[in-house]
Parts: C-alpha cells; sequence; structure tokens
C-alpha cells in the first residue's frame, strides 16, 4: 500500500488494522501458551511418562547429590517420570539403583538448566508408581 496515494483516514484506517491484527496475535499467542499449561494441570503434576535420554541426563546431573544422601549404587537408570510447572520444573522419577531396587527422586530444574536434587524415597520396588511428594524437613 502507497501511504502517499492515501488521505488521512486511509492511513488511520489501515494502522487501526495493523494494531488490531496485532493485539489478535498476541491473544492467539497467549491463549496457546494458557493451553499447554493447563495440559499439565496448571502446576499440577503432569502424566506419568517413560523416562528418555533427557530425563536420564538430568537424573545424572543429581547423581553425585543421591549418593552423598543417600548410598553408593552401581546403576542409576531413569524409567519413568513425570514433571510440574513452576518457576523452573519440579522432575519427579522412578530411578534404578538395583536389580529391584528402585529409588523415587523429585528433582528441581531451574529456567538455568541445573538441576538440583531436593528429596528422594529409598525402598520402590519395580511396581511401585512415582508421583508428586513432598519434601520432608
Amino acid at each position: 500500500i502507497n501511504a502517499e496515494y492515501m488521505g488521512h483516514s486511509e492511513c488511520l484506517f489501515f494502522f487501526e488494522i495493523k494494531q488490531t491484527m496485532r493485539l489478535a496475535l498476541s491473544i492467539i499467542v497467549l491463549l496457546a501458551l494458557t493451553a499447554c499449561t493447563m495440559s499439565a494441570g496448571a502446576g499440577g503434576v503432569g502424566q506419568l511418562r517413560p523416562a528418555d535420554a533427557e530425563i536420564q541426563a538430568i537424573v545424572e546431573q543429581v547423581q553425585s547429590q543421591f549418593e552423598q544422601k543417600a548410598k553408593a549404587v552401581t546403576q542409576f537408570t531413569a524409567v519413568e517420570f513425570r514433571s510440574q510447572v513452576v518457576s523452573g520444573v519440579n522432575y519427579f522419577v522412578k530411578v534404578q539403583i538395583g536389580d529391584a531396587e528402585h529409588a523415587f527422586l523429585r528433582i528441581y530444574q531451574g529456567f538455568s538448566g541445573q538441576a538440583e536434587l531436593v528429596a528422594f524415597q529409598l525402598g520402590k520396588s519395580t511396581h511401585d508408581t512415582v508421583d508428586y511428594f513432598e519434601v520432608e524437613e
């Protein structure tokens, strides 16, 4: 559109359309982000999922913290997990630490990517399903 052939009111009209389209796009993006957040329960814990390479890498970041607080292990394999979006992400991960021995880890990963072992539960079996658990003082 060539502005030099338009009058002042026509330019304002196109400017208003442009502003309205920007607002509409912003609303669409906001709705999409809200839908993504709500799929995890808007701060609630998401569905149980099999662990993948990304979760294994997060678990490996906290292995030394686990061994300092609990015990040394020869196996530390993520099996399944749930996640919770907070000001970062809480991961609730079932980790195999022996032949039939498992532990549940609660890991917080901030937006910087640094993972921290927040809590853990020992004495879990193959049949136990990991879920949200509180940090015990």
